[in-house]
C-alpha cells in the first residue's frame, strides 16, 4: 500500500471511540478481509494484509477477542480455505493466526 510511505498519518479506519455504532466498526474489518481474500492469490500476502489490518483496528480500539472471532468465523468458510488449497482444523487455524499477529 504506497499510503505507508507517505511522511504523515492517514486515517484509514474508523475509531471504536467514534460516532458510529461498533457494529459498523466490526463490519469495516469483515469487508476489508473480503477484499484482501479476493485481491491476494498467495496465502503469505493474504496473511500479511491480514496482520496490517488487525493491527490497525486493534489500535483503533477494536476488542482483540471479537476481531478474532470474526476472523476466525471468516476463514473457516470453505470457499477461502479452497481459494489457498487448504484444509485447516480449528486449531491450525488459530495457530496460523496467532503466529502471524503476534508481532
Amino acid at each position: 500500500d504506497k499510503r505507508e510511505n507517505f511522511g504523515f498519518p492517514i486515517v484509514k479506519y474508523p475509531s471504536i471511540k467514534s460516532n458510529i455504532h461498533s457494529t459498523t466498526i466490526y463490519n469495516v474489518f469483515i469487508t476489508q478481509m473480503i477484499r484482501y481474500s479476493r485481491v491476494c492469490n498467495d496465502l503469505k500476502y493474504f496473511l500479511i494484509a491480514l496482520k496490517s489490518l488487525f493491527k490497525n483496528m486493534e489500535s483503533k480500539g477494536c476488542k482483540r477477542y471479537i476481531l478474532m472471532k470474526k476472523l476466525f468465523k471468516y476463514l473457516t468458510k470453505k470457499d477461502i480455505l479452497s481459494k489457498y488449497n487448504m484444509t485447516l482444523e480449528f486449531n491450525d487455524i488459530y495457530f496460523l493466526l496467532t503466529s502471524y499477529l503476534k508481532n
